[in-house]
C-alpha cells in the first residue's frame, strides 16, 4: 500500500483536505498525516521516507523552492485528476416539459 502525506495550505484549508482525502482513498492510498500551512514540513516526510508520495490539491500550493530537489513522487488532487464521480456532487438539472408541447 502507497503511504501518502497531505499538504494544504491555511487558507480554506476544510476543503482541500477534504479533497485530497478523498482522492487518497480513491487511489487506496494510506494517510500517514495532514500537514497544515508547512509544505517543507510535509516534503520533510517525503524525504526521510515516513511517506512515498505527497498529495496536494493545487500545484500552487507547493512551495517550489522546498520542493525542488524532491524524488519522491508529488500529486495534485485538483478536480481534473480525480475522476467523475469523485468530484463534488452538484445538482441534477432536471428539464421537464408538459406533454402540450
Amino acid at each position: 500500500m502507497t503511504i501518502a502525506v497531505v499538504s494544504v495550505p491555511i487558507e480554506q484549508e476544510p476543503i482541500y483536505v477534504t479533497q485530497c482525502l478523498e482522492y487518497c482513498a480513491l487511489k487506496g492510498y494510506e494517510v500517514v498525516g495532514v500537514v497544515v500551512g508547512d509544505s517543507a514540513a510535509a516534503i520533510a516526510m517525503l524525504m526521510n521516507h515516513t511517506a512515498g508520495v505527497l498529495v496536494i490539491a493545487r500545484p500552487e500550493h507547493l512551495d517550489s523552492e522546498a520542493a525542488r530537489d524532491v524524488e519522491p513522487r508529488i500529486e495534485f488532487a485538483d478536480p481534473p485528476n480525480l475522476p467523475h464521480t469523485a468530484r463534488r456532487a452538484r445538482r441534477s438539472r432536471i428539464i421537464r416539459r408538459d406533454a402540450a408541447g
